[in-house]
């Protein structure tokens, strides 16, 4: 696997991997004028049905629901703990790319102690309601070219990339966490071809998969067929 991720590094840098930059796009009714159309195209390719306004998506229980929940469900929210939550920052890339709120993870590596503690009963305060932060629920996306295109003036030359903030993140890597570490046996019940979001596997073993499939039919003088789905 490891030779195969080399020979595509190489095989990219040796040929031509040509990238174009985002300008005015070709659509059916002839060429954008502006930004605001170009904007409005990419959006409608890979986000259609999305609104140009923002919608209400605050959602604010009783005083009385905030209380009694968090107190009912605080002791099964006892794996979110200042260590975890520690953890779970110095688990991302110092300089990664910051979400809305323009936070990197290195920031948010060198809390004290005190702010921690705050980010934890947050964080169990999510999970206890069911509600996350507003600001939680927005992402900035960024439109990437992809390599290697003949021509840039179409929306699906380009890639959405979501960015989302790393607060919300790190929550979210420590209920996968707790999931995978679960008293409940959680694992054991993940198919054994799931390399998504499963302890000790990723794309390497997924690509492992496909090799072995190949190798195996190429020793034997037969056939490997193959079905790769790409769902948009």
């Amino acid at each position: 696997v490891q030779d195969i991720k080399s020979f595509s590094k190489v095989n990219k840098s040796l040929t031509n991997s040509k990238s174009g930059t985002l300008g005015m796009l070709t659509t059916d009714v002839g060429v954008t004028k502006n930004g605001s159309e170009v904007l409005e195209v990419l959006m409608d390719c890979h986000f259609p049905g999305s609104l140009s306004i923002n919608p209400n998506l605050t959602s604010t229980p009783n005083a009385g629901s905030i209380g009694n929940n968090f107190i009912k469900k605080a002791n099964y929210l006892s794996f979110i703990t200042r260590e975890k939550v520690k953890e779970a920052f110095k688990s991302f890339g110092s300089f990664k790319a910051a979400g809305p709120d323009g936070f990197k993870p290195i920031i948010l590596q060198n809390l004290d102690d005190e702010t921690i503690d705050i980010i934890v009963v947050i964080y169990k305060a999510c999970l206890a309601l069911g509600l996350n932060p507003t600001a939680w629920c927005q992402s900035k996306v960024i439109f990437i070219p992809k390599i290697g295109k003949d021509c840039y003036d179409s929306p699906k030359s380009f890639r959405p990339i979501s960015l989302t903030d790393f607060m919300y993140k790190a929550l979210e890597r420590i209920v996968q966490w707790f999931l995978q570490e679960s008293p409940y046996d959680i694992p054991s019940k993940q198919h054994k071809f799931q390399f998504a979001f499963a302890k000790n596997k990723s794309t390497d073993g997924a690509l492992s998969q496909v090799v072995e499939k190949i190798e195996a039919g190429l020793l034997r003088n037969s056939y490997t067929l193959a079905c790769f789905c790409d769902i948009s």
